[in-house]
């Protein structure tokens, strides 16, 4: 019951889902522009990291999750941007999360339930992914 609502929370009414359960592992500001520095050698790295795709992927997805959460419209373009384009390479994460940011509308853009059931059937089609199902 860690993401029920309470007073004193972070859960506000403009979210269908409780907005302290999903995605969990949002970076803080004082993180987030060294993570925007490390996403531009991500996937150049030389390290022979074998999980180089994963990990380049959750990176990607982190940041994205930080950028939409700013106020100025900009940063959540940019982090809506950034999630289309890793939904388009078939991370699960960001499909289910695209779609829940269509249907509400973040990064100024008008909140597109057709859009969003698309990408939660194919996040669940391909991967069952949970936030997808509920």
């Amino acid at each position: 019951k860690e993401w029920e609502y309470r007073a004193d929370g972070n859960a506000t009414t403009a979210t269908k889902t409780p907005s302290r359960s999903w995605p969990d592992n949002v970076p803080s500001n004082d993180d987030l522009q060294s993570m925007l520095e490390d996403m531009k050698y991500c996937s150049r790295s030389p390290n022979s990291r074998s999980d180089k795709e994963e990990y380049c992927h959750r990176l990607n997805f982190r940041v994205a999750s930080a950028l939409l959460l700013q106020y100025d419209e900009e940063s959540q373009k940019k982090g809506m941007d950034i999630l289309r384009r890793l939904a388009e390479t078939g991370y699960s994460d960001a499909m289910a999360y695209y779609g829940i940011c269509l249907n509400e509308g973040r990064a100024g853009l008008d909140p597109n339930a057709e859009a969003a059931v698309s990408w939660w059937q194919l996040s669940m089609d391909r991967y069952l992914h949970p936030q997808s199902v509920y």
